[in-house]
């Protein structure tokens, strides 16, 4: 591994650590339903469209949010079980992989034009992912893990189904 290589992965593992430290108490504070109805709404003028009310309790936003952040979790850590089937990665990069997987699936979301953000998400983990592991391997394995939740998706639509038509 040459310098430059090892200079990326430190560069990459302090821009994880500042978004994660920076982001995550910003967002709970955003997330206040008197904060967040009043940056909607700053939104919502700008798009001239009619003020939005949030009818939710910010309880109920965090445990929203706390389910988000438990399948960020089980998809990052299953992200890194996929890249360690094909590239060998140290258990240290878990936490790094699992913030990629979540950043990489919020501006998918957030990119309204492409469905499920097809696409994106993928650009966004090569990129991340380079950090890491070669570019080769990082494309494969961001097209494979669409894949995979695709699969897993369809999976638990299919339970749920199976289970509505049997009640």
């Amino acid at each position: 591994m040459n310098k430059w290589h090892k200079n990326q992965k430190l560069i990459a593992k302090l821009e994880y650590s500042i978004v994660f430290y920076t982001a995550l108490p910003l967002c709970l504070i955003a997330m206040h339903p008197r904060i967040l109805s009043f940056l909607l709404n700053i939104a919502m003028r700008i798009l001239k469209k009619p003020a939005v009310a949030i009818n939710i309790t910010y309880f109920d936003l965090l445990t929203i949010n706390l389910v988000y952040a438990f399948y960020w979790l089980f998809s990052g850590t299953s992200l890194f079980m996929l890249i360690r089937a094909v590239y060998p990665l140290s258990w240290a990069y878990l936490p790094y992989l699992i913030l990629a997987f979540a950043v990489a699936w919020a501006i998918g979301f957030l990119s309204i034009i492409f469905p499920a953000g097809l696409g994106i998400r993928e650009g966004i983990l090569l990129y991340m992912l380079s950090a890491y592991i070669p570019v080769l391997f990082a494309a494969m394995v961001a097209i494979a893990f669409r894949g995979v939740i695709l699969l897993s998706q369809g999976i638990f639509a299919s339970i749920f189904l199976f289970e509505k038509k049997n009640h």
